[in-house]
């Protein structure tokens, strides 16, 4: 962080294989990207979010992991 061309999101996968998604959102709130990444096994998880069709600036970016969630600030260039 912050990221040029591609930004790597790394998330951990606990206890079962569970659906994971991945948002995107101005600071506004407004969403900008919504990632369906499907049912993932356990374990560290990896995602590459390329930025290029994505104007610069600072998002928020939220991975839900089953019922879990967490999110964290990104500034893309």
């Amino acid at each position: 962080n912050p990221s040029l061309s591609q930004a790597t999101v790394t998330y951990r996968v606990l206890g079962s294989p569970a659906p994971v998604f991945i948002t995107l959102t101005d600071l506004m709130g407004r969403t900008v990207r919504t990632y369906d990444n499907g049912t993932q096994g356990v374990g560290i998880q990896r995602f590459g979010l390329d930025n290029a069709s994505i104007a610069a600036g600072t998002y928020l970016i939220k991975v839900q992991v089953g019922d879990k969630a967490s999110t964290r600030k990104v500034v893309l260039l």
